[in-house]
């Protein structure tokens, strides 16, 4: 399972760290899938997170550095190693605008399903990976950059949600 975020390529230091919303709230993804706001709290307290390059456990490209689920979604930010050859390449792809998505691997632990639209609706979620990934699943979930804005101003993460909204 994953849903994915859109990244801009002006979105990422030259430390190779990026930060964007690896999942938004309320919002029906390609597979038909609502995540509902709660639905990484216990997750988050549970296990470290990986930064996968395609949901391949085999390219692990770095750390996440932080991991906070707001009103909005899962707020991230994540380094890639740029001492890896294959980080240095997808951090070029992300500067040329070429990747701009990130895609969460998860398995579903609750969910209910909206007889009326067919929807799954997930509760809880065991978070196991965040990806920097080619294709998104959850198309409306784009972001943009706050140039001045820094990952863990909330009053930034609050212009970026309303942005985002």
């Amino acid at each position: 399972m994953d849903v994915t975020q859109q990244l801009k390529s002006d979105f990422i230091s030259d430390k190779g760290i990026f930060w964007g919303y690896a999942s938004v709230f309320n919002r029906v993804d390609n597979q038909k899938d609502i995540i509902a706001p709660g639905s990484f709290t216990d997750s988050l307290k549970r296990r470290k997170v990986a930064l996968l390059w395609q949901h391949n456990t085999k390219d692990p490209i770095g750390k996440i550095l932080r991991l906070t689920e707001n009103s909005f979604g899962l707020l991230t930010t994540a380094q890639l190693n740029l001492e890896l050859h294959k980080a240095r390449e997808i951090y070029s792809l992300i500067k040329k605008g070429i990747i701009n998505s990130l895609s969460i691997g998860y398995r579903v632990v609750t969910s209910r399903r909206d007889k009326r639209s067919g929807i799954r609706i997930i509760t809880k979620i065991d978070l196991w990976e965040i990806s920097l990934v080619t294709f998104p699943a959850n198309e409306k979930a784009t972001i943009s950059h706050v140039k001045c804005g820094e990952p863990g101003n909330v009053e930034k993460e609050e212009q970026l949600t309303k942005m985002l909204s």
